[in-house]
């Protein structure tokens, strides 16, 4: 599967559009167990997404872990926590999306989110 990064603006509508997903389960197999925590804005790359949960991971606060990205480019993950052991697990919504087979498709303007209602009005 092909990732693409996103841009500010379009990661934080994409990432609005799914906050539903909160507490809904992490992993297609329900015996795994852990559910949805947050759905949030990260950096695109490996490194710097490292970095991020690794923060996360210290304070659950990924407001907070996103502050230290200097970078134009994003992704949104979707972050769940094991019950036995509250290990953080993550993957990029796209991902996500795909293992249920709905199509992830991220605005491309702004007239795509302004028009649909699922804009919250912050353009970053």
């Amino acid at each position: 599967m092909t990732r693409y990064p996103l841009l500010s603006w379009q990661a934080t509508a994409v990432c609005n559009e799914y906050q539903y997903l909160k507490g809904e389960l992490y992993d297609i197999d329900p015996q795994a167990d852990i559910l949805i925590e947050q759905v949030t804005v990260s950096p695109f790359d490996d490194v710097n997404k490292f970095i991020f949960i690794s923060e996360y991971r210290r304070e659950p606060d990924a407001a907070k872990a996103l502050e230290l990205y200097g970078g134009t480019l994003f992704d949104v993950l979707v972050i769940g926590r094991e019950k036995r052991d509250a290990t953080v697990r993550y993957k990029a919504l796209s991902l996500y999306l795909a293992e249920r087979n709905i199509p992830f498709d991220p605005p491309v303007n702004h007239r795509d989110i302004e028009t649909s209602g699922q804009f919250n009005g912050e353009l970053n």
